[in-house]
């Protein structure tokens, strides 16, 4: 997976300030550390992608012994770059690790419950026109969110 670049500098909000995601079939496993903490292994030529995006936001709400994660983020760019991008992205599972302001990683998604990809326009009436998109990876899991290693 490739990064996808914003045009700019990257800008923390809500309390986060990086996302990396990695789609399913590129990781090898997930094993737990301990009992709160993840770490991803790879199939090798593969890692995490990071989406250098703004108003990064990480939920994981527990309802009736479910977890409903989302993690949104909006990413500026030409529609030209990145429909079609997002259009294959839509048919692949992911998993997201989300940095916080204070440095702790913390992943959604695993590989028996992946993450689902949606994206939506919010500006930009032309194609050559500069778009706003907002991303949005989300899925009802059995777990919570785990710490991981950066």
């Amino acid at each position: 997976m490739e990064n996808l670049a914003k045009n700019g500098a990257c800008t923390a909000m809500a309390g986060n300030k990086r996302i990396l995601i990695a789609p399913t079939d590129e990781v090898e496993s997930i094993d737990y550390t301990d009992f709160a903490t993840k770490s991803v292994t790879f199939r090798s030529g593969f890692a995490f992608a990071e989406i250098q995006a703004e108003n990064i936001l990480l939920t994981a709400e527990g309802t009736g012994g479910a977890f409903e994660h989302r993690t949104t983020c909006r990413l500026s760019g030409t529609k030209w770059k990145y429909d079609s991008l997002f259009e294959k992205m839509a048919r692949q599972r992911w998993i997201v690790k989300v940095v916080d302001n204070n440095g702790q990683a913390w992943l959604s998604g695993s590989l028996s419950e992946p993450l689902l990809f949606e994206w939506t326009h919010h500006a930009g009436a032309k194609p050559t026109d500069e778009h706003v998109y907002e991303l949005t990876f989300k899925r009802r899991m059995s777990e919570p969110l785990f710490a991981t290693p950066l």
